[in-house]
């Protein structure tokens, strides 16, 4: 994404190598006046204070390997930095599943599985369980199964729920079908913005792993246009990957704290949760990257 070469000022278009067809060509045209008349607007000092990131489809990999069920497009506004309203939606579920939610405005809409029909990656899904990748997951992670399966008395591997996407992970945990999402491993801000948005309108949280293992506490990442990145926790350094990393920096908006969502900010669940953490992290730390 960052290395792709993109030309749509001057017929024909192309991405890299990759030549747009010629049908698009007028709305791309269309579309560019659009954004040229809200770029002025936006230049003359209106929504300062606004940021807004849209991820078009999260859940990449999914998307090219006919696991569409588990995209989703995200939407989400941030206001002096802070997630404040978003819009996760799932286009290619049937039936089609959304949520869009705006705490301030105490505003809260949303379509789900509520009869957890539509699977996970995993058969079935549980309601304790641990929302993770498709694919390989952190000794730490491992650890947090082994801890939640000895909790409810079942094996690790039965508390695995398998889902792709960041958006799609959060309407599970809406839904029900997992108990929580933590990743030490890094997404990105516009993976994570409408979703914390949606989840906090919902009496959820979505925050920074690396500050709730130091003291259980919840701090947000912060979304805002920076060209450097402004969450790098000095206890914590991140690994640079190819993921969270070109050129040897860090991009600007890798999330390389790691992230702890959780369907309700209530105090009982989230010291069972700091219990949890802890426990993992005397067998592996995570990893941050």
């Amino acid at each position: 994404e960052d290395l792709a070469t993109v030309n749509l000022d001057t017929r024909p278009y192309t991405v890299s190598n990759l030549a747009v067809p010629e049908r698009l060509f007028d709305e791309i045209d269309a579309m560019r006046t659009r954004v040229a008349v809200h770029s002025a607007e936006l230049g003359q000092g209106n929504y300062a204070d606004c940021t807004v990131f849209i991820d078009p489809i999260d859940g990449t990999r999914e998307f090219s390997t006919h696991m569409g069920e588990h995209c989703t497009i995200l939407f989400g506004v941030a206001i002096d930095g802070r997630p404040a309203a978003g819009l996760v939606f799932g286009p290619l579920s049937s039936p089609v599943r959304w949520a869009l939610g705006c705490k301030h405005e105490q505003v809260w809409e949303a379509e789900l599985d509520s009869e957890r029909a539509l699977p996970t990656v995993s058969t079935p899904p549980h309601p304790h369980g641990l929302l993770t990748t498709n694919g390989s997951i952190s000794p730490f992670t491992e650890a947090l199964l082994v801890g939640l399966g000895a909790e409810h008395g079942v094996a690790p591997d039965e508390l695995r729920v398998k889902a792709g996407g960041v958006g799609n992970k959060v309407l599970n945990l809406l839904e029900g079908k997992g108990g929580c999402y933590i990743q030490d491993r890094g997404v990105s801000r516009w993976d994570t913005c409408a979703a914390q948005a949606v989840i906090e309108a919902k009496g959820g949280v979505l925050a920074k792993l690396s500050r709730f293992v130091e003291d259980g506490s919840f701090e947000s990442y912060r979304y805002e246009r920076s060209a450097a990145n402004l969450d790098v926790d000095a206890a914590w350094p991140p690994r640079l990957t190819a993921y969270n990393s070109i050129n040897g920096s860090l991009k600007p908006y890798a999330n390389v704290c790691g992230l702890l969502a959780l369907p309700s900010d209530d105090p009982a669940v989230v010291a069972k949760f700091k219990k949890l953490v802890d426990a993992a992290r005397k067998t592996s730390a995570p990893a941050f990257d």
